[in-house]
């Protein structure tokens, strides 16, 4: 009886899970998320955690930005991949090094989040860019409220979203 239960529930999860994947088939960025506040919820567990490779996981990747968004955008002509990529990584190095520095291992609740109003917005035929995104939150340790600047920006591809970069403090 164990084993048939344990192949039912084995057959449950291996559905579960390709009815997952299927959801998100046509979206070639890894580890998106549905809203943006899902988006900040995973940053903010990842920072309480100390956990760099989730943080990390969070950001467009190299290769994906490489991929699906540069060569759409207009500077693409003009700018070299290497140097704007560059600039953008060093940036997150600085941000998440300050946001984890100041940040990690305290749990932080969101109170709100203010997205750019949409002529603020930057939309190409596949994604979407919102930057100026306004995080508010408060330690749990201390109750202390502010404006937590560390999302310069969100990329939201297709209805799916993730994060462009951490911005520095």
């Amino acid at each position: 009886m164990r084993v048939l239960g344990l192949t039912r529930l084995s057959f449950a999860l291996t559905t579960v899970l390709v009815c997952v994947s299927c959801v998100d088939a046509d979206i070639p960025l890894s580890n998106t998320h549905e809203t943006p506040g899902a988006v900040i919820e995973a940053v903010l567990l990842a920072v309480e955690s100390e956990d760099r490779e989730a943080l990390r996981s969070l950001l467009l990747s190299r290769e994906e930005f490489e991929s699906y968004v540069w060569p759409v955008l207009p500077d693409h002509e003009n700018t070299q991949l290497e140097f704007f990529w560059g600039t953008m990584e060093m940036n997150t190095r600085k941000g998440l090094r300050q946001l984890e520095n100041n940040y990690g291992g305290i749990p932080i609740e969101v109170i709100g989040i203010e997205m750019p109003s949409e002529d603020e917005v930057e939309s190409y035929e596949d994604f979407t860019f919102h930057t100026g995104v306004k995080v508010r939150v408060r330690r749990l340790d201390t109750g202390q409220e502010g404006v937590l600047p560390s999302f310069d920006g969100f990329l939201e591809y297709r209805g799916r979203w993730k994060l462009l970069n951490y911005h520095e403090l």
